[in-house]
């Protein structure tokens, strides 16, 4: 497959002036807990697509089936509940007995990410008036506070399983 495209985006496209980069993989931040993984290619994938959400310290969260061998094009959406922070993401193919053939890109938040985010939640909460967006924008940014202690000051990925 061609080079992958990965990115951190908005489920709302009107969001869109929220992204900012994060890293030099093209990922973008848009809130703690949600990632958008595009992927696309000529050939198709030559093993599963998979998503591998990891702690900082590099224990595995839990893997997601993100495509299947022989996907040209894979776009899905690897969100965890909202008092959730994804601390590091790594997007792989694997092949039929679960061996990794290829690391195809990662994401890791990092103190500057997370209290770029908080930022943005402390700028839009008051002006936001549905009360559903409120809760949820306060439940992320309390996931955000009791993260931050722990999360690196730079962005290097943690080891693979």
């Amino acid at each position: 497959m061609d080079s992958p495209s990965y990115q951190l985006r908005p489920r709302n496209t009107n969001d869109s002036h929220r992204r900012r980069p994060v890293s030099r993989q093209g990922l973008y931040l848009n809130t703690a807990h949600d990632v958008t993984v595009s992927d696309s290619g000529s050939g198709g994938l030559q093993g599963q697509e998979e998503a591998i959400l990891q702690t900082w310290t590099g224990a595995v969260i839990c893997t997601i089936v993100l495509a299947q061998a022989g996907a040209t094009l894979v776009s899905a959406d690897v969100a965890q509940p909202t008092n959730t922070v994804v601390s590091a993401i790594q997007v792989v193919i694997v092949d039929s007995a679960g061996n990794i053939l290829e690391v195809r890109g990662g994401y890791v938040a990092t103190q500057a990410d997370l209290t770029a985010r908080a930022s943005q939640i402390r700028q839009q909460l008051p002006t936001t008036t549905d009360p559903a967006q409120i809760l949820a924008l306060q439940t992320e940014l309390s996931a955000i506070q009791a993260s931050l202690p722990n999360a690196p000051l730079t962005a290097s990925l943690p080891a693979l399983p």
